[in-house]
């Protein structure tokens, strides 16, 4: 009897070992966790915290994503690196105007005469299914993201066709961008607008260009602008490869994303 004991008792400690050091391997680099109202615990770890929100990475699969609970979720947190972490969010809420193809163009002289206009409703929608508000707040670590698109998507109605396609190199000169957000008919409330505005897609060097801007939504004054080129290796022999790459090349900024000014009016409010 004491023998079977011993060899149960060791049998125990082995599983235990292997449980353990499967967990350890699992959680390895993620020393912060979460326990939530529904009893499950997160381990992760924790890159900001404010008002509203607890961001985080965490390990889904082979790979490490981003995630956002409401505090209004949590039971308890806890960060190894900084057991009182409260990080304030240079900016808690952002006004998202979306995708503005005014100054658009596409490299593709194949596309020459084809009404491109309506191309960029396809594209917008690919955008807003791939990149909903919810993950744009997400993984930008922004409290709470305001979408604001209806404000510019008229402009889209007056596009001529004809001048959105070229046969040459094509850019927006950079110090041409203020001018852009100065003509926005937006209202003139306190806070951060955020909008991309397209340049250009070339079909010659499969690439996705464009600025993205934030800017003072009562003065219109550029807060921070980043240009940002992407290739892709999509054919693009159809419409929606333009939208693909257009997608990945979002996500790709929104990852590598960093606030670089910091904004009087933290506390904006939707009217």
């Amino acid at each position: 009897m004491d023998n079977y004991k011993n060899k149960m008792n060791r049998i125990i400690i082995i599983i235990v070992l292997i449980l353990t050091t499967n967990i350890s391997a699992k959680t390895q680099d993620f020393n912060d966790w979460i326990l939530t109202k529904d009893k499950d615990s997160v381990f992760c770890n924790i890159t900001l915290v404010n008002d509203q929100n607890i961001f985080f990475e965490y390990k889904k699969r082979k790979r490490t994503d981003h995630g956002m609970i409401s505090k209004k979720d949590v039971v308890n947190y806890y960060s190894k690196q900084n057991k009182n972490i409260q990080l304030k969010s240079t900016i808690d809420t952002v006004f998202f105007y979306g995708y503005d193809f005014s100054y658009f163009k596409l490299n593709d002289v194949k596309r020459i005469g084809q009404e491109l206009n309506k191309f960029t409703y396809i594209w917008i929608d690919q955008m807003n299914d791939a990149n909903t508000i919810k993950k744009l707040s997400s993984r930008m670590n922004i409290g709470k993201v305001v979408d604001y698109q209806y404000y510019i998507e008229s402009q889209y109605k007056f596009l001529n066709p004809m001048d959105l396609v070229t046969a040459i190199n094509y850019g927006i000169p950079k110090d041409s961008i203020q001018s852009i957000i100065e003509k926005y008919q937006i209202p003139l409330n306190s806070g951060v607008g955020f909008v991309v505005i397209w340049e250009c897609f070339s079909d010659k060097d499969k690439t996705v260009s464009g600025y993205y801007v934030f800017f003072d939504q009562e003065t219109k004054k550029i807060l921070q602008s980043d240009y940002y080129k992407s290739y892709s290796s999509y054919s693009y022999n159809r419409v929606k490869d333009w939208g693909y790459a257009m997608c990945d090349a979002f996500d790709n900024y929104t990852r590598k994303f960093k606030i670089k000014f910091i904004h009087k009016e933290n506390k904006t409010k939707s009217p």
